[in-house]
Parts: C-alpha cells; sequence; structure tokens
C-alpha cells in the first residue's frame, strides 16, 4: 500500500507548510492525482537528496516566503514592517516528491551534512541513518518517522465529465458564431476589425472541436489524456488552437492573419489537436487563406474591377439555361465568381481569360473546378486580343460581366458573339441606358444582321451597391440576352 501524508509537508525538513501555501498544495493534490505522499521541495532540495525533477514537469505550485535574515530586536520592528510591503516577499516554485527519480548511482554519504535546530553539525548520512531532515525514497520517507502518516488507498483518476465538455464545446461555437456575422469592410479600419474577429472565432471553433471530439473519446473509452481534470482540458484546448500569426500591411489599419504554425508544441497540445478531423483542418486553412485573399483583393487598385454580386449571378443563371455538360466561356473573369457558378450549375469545361496577374492567381488557386472530365481552362491575357481558333473553341454559353469604363462593354459583347456556337447563348451584365452609346451601334446593328433575339431585363437599383457586392459602385446596371 502506498504512503500518503494527511497535509503537505517540507521533503527537507519535515515540516507541514504553514498560512495561505498549505491551501496552495491542497489545490495543487487535488488537481494531480499523483501527488500521494504530499512532500515537497524545490528543484535544488531535490538534487541535495539524490532526486532529480523530471524532464518537462511543470512546478505544482509557487509557494511564498518571507526573509528571515535579521534577528536584533532594532530590526524585528523593520521586518515585520517590510513584511506589508509586497517587494519583501519572496515566491519559490516547488516540485512534488512524483514528480522526480532517484540519481542512479548516488549514495547518501553524497548528502552534505546539516545542521540540526541547535546550529550543531550534524554527522553525513549513510545507509543506516539518514541525516536530520533527508528524505531519500518514499521507504526513507516512511523510515524517518519525522512525521504522522497513516494508510490510505490511492486516489482515484478524477473523472471527466463529458457533458461539461460539450456544453463549453457548444458555447464556444455561438460565439463563434457570433464573430463570423457579416461585417463591413468597405474601410481599411472595418476591414483590420473584421478580419481580427473571424480570427477569434476560427479559434473559438477549433477549441469547440477538440473539446467534443475529446468527450466522444470519453464516452468511447478512448480517451488519450488520462488523469486529467476538465479544468486542465479546456485550458490546454484554448492554448493549442492558437495558431502563429502574420502581419498584413493595410496602412495604418493593418492587421493579422493565421499561419498554419501552432503556436503551442508540447504533447498535450498535439494529442489534443490530433483529435480534429484533418479534412475539417484542411478546408478551414483554405478558407482562412481565401478569405485573406479576398481581403487583398478588395484593396488593390484595379481598374473595373468590381465583381458580380451573387443576386446577379443567379438572375444570369437561370437565363442562361441549363448548363449541364455545356461549355462555357467568362472572358472577364474578376476573382471568378461567374466561373464558379458554371461548375456549380454543371457545366463541364468553362474557359476564362483575365488580365490581372493577382486577380488570375486568386482564379487558379481557389476556383474548384468538379472532377474530371470537368475541367477549367485559364489564360492570363487580354480577351480582345484573343481569337476562336480550333475547332474545339467555340462555347455553348457566354457568361461575362464586361469592364464599363470608357464604353467598353459593347466592344467585348461584340466580340463574345464570335466564340459563340450556332444557337448558343449569351449572358452578360451591361451599364444601364448602353444601348443608347455610340459604342454599342456596331453591336446593335452585327444583332440584327445575325437574326439573333435579344432581350434586355432592368435592375432595380444599383445592383453593385448592395450588401453581397464585394466591391460597391452606384452605377446602374442590367442584364442582356442574346440568342
Amino acid at each position: 500500500m502506498m504512503q500518503t501524508l494527511i497535509e503537505p509537508v517540507s521533503a527537507i525538513t519535515g515540516k507541514p507548510y504553514s498560512g495561505g501555501n498549505v491551501q496552495k498544495l491542497i489545490d495543487a493534490m487535488d488537481s494531480d492525482s499523483r501527488f500521494i505522499a504530499g512532500a515537497f521541495a524545490t528543484f535544488r532540495q531535490w538534487l541535495s537528496i539524490g532526486r532529480c525533477v523530471r524532464k518537462g514537469e511543470s512546478c505544482a505550485a509557487r509557494l511564498l516566503a518571507y526573509s528571515d535574515g535579521k534577528t536584533t530586536e532594532a530590526d524585528v520592528a523593520a521586518r515585520e514592517k517590510a513584511k506589508e510591503k509586497a517587494s519583501f516577499k519572496k515566491g519559490f516554485c516547488v516540485f512534488a516528491l512524483e514528480q522526480t527519480d532517484a540519481i542512479e548511482g548516488w549514495t547518501p554519504d553524497q548528502a552534505p551534512a546539516v545542521a540540526n535546530d541547535e546550529g550543531e553539525e550534524a554527522q553525513p548520512a549513510t545507509e543506516d541513518k539518514p541525516a536530520p531532515g533527508k528524505l531519500y525514497s518514499l521507504s526513507a520517507l516512511a523510515a524517518t518517522g519525522a512525521w504522522s502518516q497513516s494508510e490510505v488507498a490511492p486516489k482515484p483518476l478524477p473523472a471527466i465529465d463529458s457533458d461539461r465538455l460539450l456544453a463549453k464545446a457548444q458555447a464556444l461555437l455561438e460565439k463563434a458564431e457570433a464573430c463570423f456575422a457579416d461585417r463591413l469592410q468597405n474601410t481599411a479600419k472595418r476591414l483590420a476589425q473584421s478580419m481580427h474577429k473571424r480570427m477569434e472565432g476560427q479559434r473559438m471553433e477549433r477549441q469547440a472541436h477538440m473539446l467534443k471530439a475529446y468527450a466522444m473519446a470519453i464516452n468511447d473509452g478512448k480517451a488519450p489524456l488520462i488523469g486529467c481534470t476538465v479544468r486542465q482540458i479546456i485550458t490546454w484546448s484554448e492554448e493549442a488552437s492558437v495558431y502563429n500569426c502574420q502581419s498584413v500591411s493595410n496602412g495604418y489599419h493593418g492587421y493579422h492573419v493565421e499561419t498554419s504554425d501552432a503556436r503551442h508544441t508540447e504533447a498535450h497540445h498535439i494529442t489534443l489537436r490530433n483529435l480534429l478531423d484533418p479534412r475539417k483542418v484542411m478546408e478551414s486553412e483554405e478558407k482562412v487563406a481565401k478569405e485573406q485573399a479576398e481581403a487583398e483583393l478588395r484593396n488593390c487598385d484595379v481598374e473595373g474591377f468590381f465583381p458580380t454580386p451573387a443576386s446577379v449571378v443567379q438572375v444570369m443563371l437561370e437565363q442562361a439555361g441549363d448548363l449541364n455538360g455545356k461549355t462555357v466561356l467568362e472572358p472577364s473573369a474578376g476573382k471568378g465568381d461567374l466561373v464558379q457558378a458554371a461548375f456549380n450549375a454543371g457545366a463541364k469545361t468553362v474557359q476564362c481569360f483575365e488580365v490581372n496577374h493577382k486577380l488570375m492567381r486568386y482564379i487558379d488557386k481557389f476556383v474548384k473546378a468538379p472532377p474530371l472530365p470537368a475541367c477549367m481552362v485559364s489564360q492570363q491575357a487580354d480577351f480582345l486580343n484573343e481569337l476562336p481558333v480550333g475547332p474545339h473553341a467555340r462555347v455553348d454559353v457566354v457568361l461575362m460581366n464586361p469592364p464599363f469604363e470608357r464604353d467598353a462593354a459593347p466592344a467585348h459583347v461584340l466580340h463574345a458573339l464570335s466564340w459563340l456556337k450556332p444557337g448558343g447563348k449569351l449572358v452578360s451584365v451591361m451599364p444601364h441606358n448602353w444601348a443608347e452609346k455610340k459604342a454599342a451601334d456596331y453591336l446593335l446593328r452585327t444583332i440584327d444582321d445575325l437574326g439573333l433575339p435579344m432581350t434586355e431585363i432592368e435592375i432595380d437599383g444599383p445592383a453593385f451597391n448592395g450588401a453581397d457586392s464585394f466591391r460597391r459602385t452606384a452605377v446602374r446596371t442590367s442584364i442582356i440576352v442574346i440568342g
């Protein structure tokens, strides 16, 4: 039967602790089921009796002591007065006996002589006669008889209530959802606030998933960390959810985004992170990277870059009809909203052009084509300089949001007509009253000469100035359908 102590004592002197230190040590014993002996000492004190604190062990408790160096009557009053000052307090860390190992090859005759209460030097310890106050092992601890002991059963491992972990996880998910709420990002300050709030939500979401996974492991009897309390699991999961950050320059209102490197890499942090679903982790990292890339695009100066809002995309898909198995062209792809929408609607092949290298890089990285045989053909080029060369260059449907600057939209639509197969359909966003411009004359004559039907759908209000607009403009627009 293992021995345990009723109250925490010093492993060097054998005397009980006093004052507030007692409660600190009792709390330490309650929080760690290993601490059944109740013997504590500092790192160097354990070394002096042939024991070494194991690598990776944290201090059991940080205790406070008062300096006791002044002994004259004149100094006693000064010492008592100094006790009232926080600076007079000295703090030191102690470790429990169960956190130490015996030093191989160490013998009691290596222990230095210690002074007794009368100040007389004691003889060095031997195998048969330990030095006063010197403890070498659990058996030696009992042999000294320095304090009373009683045999009790070892403390049972604390049981973790999985319901408490699930409740904490649910609370974190609710807070994370509030952090993910849509926020205005139309200024540098608002963008920074939104990105910081979103990063906070990502951390909470990761922690919640760790707690949920750990609770499920407990219910299945496969909890990886044994002997821990609920509080420890919650604390460790919070630490494990923190990743290192990198700064994004955005003038005075720069902000931070997370990297894929975890900040805390101790064994229990890694264990908790390993509980996460790798697919969800990958999806989360891709989502973070996409949000960062979008934030950079939102603040870049690209002429004519006004991505198509989701509400307008929906109207265009309705006008385009069934896209299953069809080939689609997007002549001015921007950040690929229409390209992705075409794939989501079942398009087999989408060919897109974009002249800006930043936007093209975004498309190649974040626009996802379905598995083969579907594919995306992207090219960084000025669409007006490209021709439909080859038997498979022409497409079934053109979805486009051409640039409006300098009345360029009619010219882009006219060139896109040459890419259509016979019987194909073109759906394009156009500036309001585009047909009244001189630049539209040639396009209108060409449509008449080809005998193609054309309809125009008016969009109420400035469609690019709504809540779903990536970059806002007050320009009114309409949608034309040719074919």
